[in-house]
């Protein structure tokens, strides 16, 4: 049963990860299509 509750919580620590690459990857992208349109 601990092992099932070990497995979840890595599973979940890998979409937490997942989440925030892409979110860092999304922000990257808007603010150099910002600069962008500033020049």
């Amino acid at each position: 049963m601990g092992s099932l509750i070990k497995g979840r919580s890595e599973i979940s620590r890998h979409i937490a990860i997942a989440i925030f690459v892409n979110f860092c990857c999304n922000f990257l992208f808007l603010t150099m299509l910002f600069l962008l349109q500033k020049y």
